[in-house]
């Protein structure tokens, strides 16, 4: 049996959510991409994470853009609960949105609205 964590994800960005996280204060960027089909009754929202070389994919990116992301599925367990992951690893623009003027303010800057305290316990 060979095994396999790599999938695609299609759509247009929604959100992305820039953080600095950890004691050695990684850069982490979370595109919420919104998969939602024509006729589709519910919202379809994928969050893929970048870390490294992934936070580095994701920078091309803003809201709007329709993208195309190759990525590596994973999860990890802690206390008894598991978190699944999907991590970029690469990224295509296939149609960009427009882009603000010089002087407006950058796009893709979000509080996500969470206590960064509620996060503190986790070991990732």
């Amino acid at each position: 049996m060979k095994t396999e964590n790599s999938g695609r994800v299609a759509g247009r960005v929604a959100l992305i959510i820039n953080e600095v996280v950890g004691k050695d204060a990684k850069r982490k960027v979370t595109a919420v991409i919104d998969c939602k089909a024509d006729g589709d009754k519910y919202d379809r929202i994928v969050p893929v994470v970048g870390f490294g070389k992934g936070a580095v994919a994701l920078e091309g990116i803003a809201e709007g853009d329709a993208v195309e992301m190759e990525v590596y599925l994973g999860g990890r367990e802690w206390n008894g609960k598991y978190y699944p992951d999907i991590a970029c690893k690469s990224v295509r623009v296939l149609a960009m949105a427009a882009r603000p003027g010089a002087n407006a303010a950058p796009v893709g800057k979000a509080d996500n609205g969470l206590d960064a305290a509620d996060d503190a316990a986790l070991p990732f």
